[in-house]
């Protein structure tokens, strides 16, 4: 079973979210899809908070699993700040769910 924390973890180099998509807009389900582009159209346009969100440009970084009431997000090389960009995008802290136990990638898959 893997051990489960609700909040952020800062100091790990992967992650893996999972997101209940209960009360969540279509612009926000839509920005979580297109994440990184998503965050290049607001630091373009400025907007207030979006350039504290450093990554490095590679779309493919975090892999992101569509379901039916939630969304799956895993990454082995966190270079996105997800954690910021879900808070900017107004994401409920109740809907989030870290794993802590990221190290076998496949059991934590197989457990969703």
């Amino acid at each position: 079973m893997a051990k489960i924390r609700n909040g952020f973890i800062s100091n790990s180099s992967s992650s893996s979210f999972i997101i209940s998509k209960e009360g969540l807009t279509d612009k926000q389900i839509n920005a979580i899809m297109n994440h990184t582009r998503y965050t290049q159209n607001q630091k373009r346009k400025n907007i207030k908070n979006w350039a504290r969100i450093q990554f490095s440009g590679d779309e493919n970084m975090w892999k992101v699993i569509f379901e039916n009431d939630k969304i799956k997000m895993h990454t082995l090389m966190d270079s996105f700040d997800m954690e910021s960009f879900l808070e900017l995008i107004k994401v409920p802290k109740k809907n989030i769910i870290q794993y802590m136990n990221n190290e076998d990638y496949n059991a934590y898959w197989e457990t969703i």
